[in-house]
């Protein structure tokens, strides 16, 4: 087994706790391995934990299969997953594995509990952050600066759950590893909010929170007089350049909101991220981004949407296209509407860790997925201000990334368990290497079911 993809079923998106029902998520998952990843679909295995259900109408439904109690909690909980990592590592010790829609006060403890002992990721957490950051990236490049100018941004996050967490502690680790600030000096360039407004320090409940969102302490805000804050004067007061959405809350970018962080950043487009799935749940609209800051957004979302066209909407500025700005701007009225889809990066990611056998997914690994998924941006996408590239090939994209990945890897000495990659490395650098990755990916042969003899046919 390569890959297993396990869930407990406690937390799917926009649809809560399905039970033993969230395999179907597992199955999802791993069907983008084989198709984006090139994993072998004899080898990769979906898994659901039944450890209960908090959902009375499936308790109550004599059709459901799964156990018809109250969740495991506590040291029964851990106890569980335990002894299934243990029983996977054991049965399959190269095997990566992947969480998925673990509830996030779990999520976040069971990421901490096995990332330097089991090659494993949490999707929800890691790979939503290293796509966010990918994101930004893809921004920073549309405005013509560098990776390096990370730095420069203050972001405004509504949401504390463990993407969240994910999403801010990638960002932060960026700042501090690849671009020299210090973990305080990266902090103070987040405000995160909840459902109760601003967190700041004298927050009654913040070490509670901190068991769900780890760091959350470092991340809280300084002057206490903020707190509980909403979010348009949050934005009116700390003038961000970047609006993300992770909150779950349909609508909450208000037209006011999105305004006022258009007002507040003339110098440099505003970065505008909501990433709440599904549709309903957005934070707000592509088309409501652009009409709201005179067309000048650079948009990503979680949920699809359509592209928006600046001639069909009302706006007042000459700055939508303006090429100090935009510099890669070619012409034309089109702004795009890029999703930020994890799918982008977890297949890489994973065919890199699980090809290399790296043993683990450090942070650098992460970060560097998302570096490299920048690189696949073209100058048509970056006109269109597009922050993903929009190419149809998507298996180009993970055998890149997992490239990238095992390059990172050996550079901070961890150790790549595969010998036939390591020597495809040494021998032929990274196009040896991604040369390498993909001989090794699978692709589907459809063979006729029945045999025809030549003129049969006619």
């Amino acid at each position: 087994m390569d890959a297993v993809v396990v869930t407990d079923g406690s937390r799917v998106l926009g649809l809560g706790d399905l039970g033993i029902g969230g395999l179907g998520i597992s199955i999802g998952k791993l069907d983008l391995y084989v198709a984006a990843g090139g994993f072998h679909p004899r080898r990769v295995l979906p898994c659901v934990l039944d450890i209960g259900t908090n959902n009375q109408k499936l308790i109550d439904d004599p059709r459901y299969l799964g156990s018809k109690h109250a969740r495991l909690e506590g040291e029964e909980y851990y106890e569980f997953v335990d002894e299934f990592m243990a029983a996977i590592k054991l049965r399959w010790p190269k095997a990566l594995i992947q969480h998925e829609d673990f509830q996030t006060k779990h999520a976040v403890n069971l990421l901490k509990r096995y990332r330097s002992s089991y090659l494993m990721f949490n999707d929800d957490i890691q790979g939503t952050a290293a796509t966010t950051l990918a994101g930004i990236y893809g921004a920073l490049k549309v405005q013509g600066l560098s990776p390096s100018n990370l730095v420069d941004l203050k972001f405004v996050v509504c949401g504390a759950g463990s993407a969240a967490a994910g999403v801010m502690l990638t960002i932060r680790n960026a700042m501090t590893r690849r671009h020299g600030l210090s973990d305080d000096e990266a902090g103070a360039k987040f405000f995160i909010l909840d459902e109760n407004g601003l967190i700041t320090k004298a927050r009654k409940n913040l070490l509670e929170l901190e068991e769900n969102f780890y760091s959350l302490t470092t991340f809280a805000e300084d002057d206490t007089s903020m707190e509980g804050m909403g979010l348009e004067e949050v934005v009116k007061k700390v003038q961000p350049n970047v609006l993300i959405g992770l909150s779950g809350c349909g609508g909450i970018f208000t037209d006011n909101v999105l305004t006022a962080l258009n007002d507040g950043c003339q110098d440099r487009p505003p970065i505008i991220f909501p990433l709440s799935n599904p549709t309903s749940k957005a934070e707000c609209s592509a088309e409501q981004a652009q009409r709201c800051t005179n067309g000048r957004a650079i948009f990503a979302s979680g949920s699809p949407f359509a592209d928006v066209n600046l001639d069909g909407i009302d706006i007042a500025s000459s700055q939508c296209n303006n090429s100090s700005q935009f510099p890669h701007y070619k012409g034309g009225a089109i702004a795009a509407s890029s999703q930020c889809n994890n799918r982008f990066i977890f297949p890489g990611l994973a065919l890199g860790a699980a090809l290399g056998q790296t043993g683990v997914v450090t942070n650098a690994m992460i970060n560097a997925s998302a570096e490299a998924l920048v690189e696949m941006i073209s100058e048509d996408d970056l006109a269109r201000r597009a922050t993903f590239p929009e190419i149809n090939d998507i298996r180009s994209i993970a055998a890149h990334l997992a490239t990238r990945v095992m390059i990172q890897a050996h550079e901070e000495g961890v150790k790549l368990g595969n010998r036939k990659a390591y020597e495809a490395f040494q021998e032929g650098g990274e196009e040896g290497l991604k040369e390498y990755i993909y001989s090794k990916m699978w692709n589907p042969e459809y063979r006729p079911l029945v045999y025809l003899p030549p003129g049969k046919g006619e």
